[in-house]
C-alpha cells in the first residue's frame, strides 16, 4: 500500500519565543550602537545647525520652502499611527479545519476520515497498489482518487520516506498476516479536497498538535519523517 504525507508549509514566520526575542533585541541594540549615521540623521543635524546659525544664504532660503527632516519625520509618524498590521492567524478561517488558510505560521498535514475495517479512523490518504504500478504511481493515484482533481500537489522524490506495518485481525488473516504502508511526501501547490460522497468522508488540515487524533503507532511512524516544531 502507498500513503501520501501531503503538507502545506508555513506561509509566515512564527512569533519569536522568549529566548529568540532577547537575542533579537540584543542584536538590534548592538547594530544601533555600531552603525553609521543614516542619511536622515545627517539631514536632521544639518537642519539643526542651519537653524541655530541664523545665517542663511540664498540657497538655504530656497531649500526652506522644501520639506525639512522634521517635516518628513512628522508625516512618517502620522502615517505609522494609521498603519495596521495584517493578522498573523487565519481570522474567521482559523477554526475551519477544511481550509489551508489557517495556522499560517505552522505546518499543516492532510488527514482524511475513512472506514478501516469496522472503525472510522483518521489516516493519511492511502490505498492498495495495482498491478503494474510503482509505489509512487500508487501514491499519486490514491491522492487523486481520495481527494479529487482540484487538489494539485508536488511529490518530493520517487522513494518512500517511511513505512508502517500492521497485522490483520486473526479472523481476517489468510495467506497474508498483515500489510505494509509506504509513505510518500508531497506539498500542496493549489486547490483543496473534494468530498462529493467519495471514499473520503471528511478531511482535516491538521497542525502537529492536532495530529494526536491519529492512531498511536501509526502516528509514531509518521513523526519519524516529519520536521518537528514547537507547539
Amino acid at each position: 500500500m502507498s500513503a501520501v504525507s501531503l503538507e502545506r508549509k508555513p506561509l509566515i514566520t512564527r512569533d519569536l519565543n522568549k529566548f529568540e526575542l532577547e537575542i533579537a533585541n540584543l542584536m538590534q541594540k548592538i547594530e544601533v550602537e555600531k552603525s553609521h549615521k543614516s542619511d536622515f540623521e545627517i539631514r536632521q543635524e544639518n537642519d539643526k545647525k542651519k537653524a541655530e546659525s541664523k545665517v542663511f544664504s540664498e540657497s538655504d532660503l530656497d531649500q526652506a520652502a522644501q520639506q525639512t527632516a522634521q517635516d518628513f519625520l512628522d508625516l512618517s509618524t502620522e502615517e505609522l499611527q494609521h498603519f495596521k498590521q495584517a493578522s498573523r492567524v487565519g481570522g474567521d478561517q482559523e477554526n475551519n479545519y477544511r481550509t489551508t488558510k489557517r495556522a499560517l505560521d505552522r505546518n499543516l498535514l492532510l488527514l482524511v476520515s475513512e472506514k478501516v475495517g469496522d472503525k472510522e479512523m483518521w489516516i493519511l490518504p492511502q490505498g492498495k497498489r495495482k498491478e503494474g504500478e510503482t509505489l509512487r504511481d500508487t501514491a499519486e493515484r490514491v491522492l487523486k482518487d481520495k481527494c479529487g482533481n482540484l487538489l494539485k500537489a508536488k511529490f518530493l522524490g520517487n522513494a518512500p520516506c517511511g513505512f508502517y506495518k500492521y497485522k490483520y485481525p486473526k479472523a481476517k488473516q489468510g495467506e497474508t498476516m498483515g500489510a505494509k504502508i509506504f509513505f510518500f511526501k508531497a506539498q500542496i501547490l493549489d486547490g483543496n479536497v473534494e468530498l462529493n460522497g467519495g471514499p473520503c468522508q471528511d478531511f482535516h488540515w491538521a497542525t502537529r498538535r492536532e495530529m494526536e487524533k491519529l492512531p498511536h503507532e501509526y502516528l509514531k511512524a509518521i513523526r519519524l519523517f516529519l520536521i518537528d516544531e514547537e507547539h
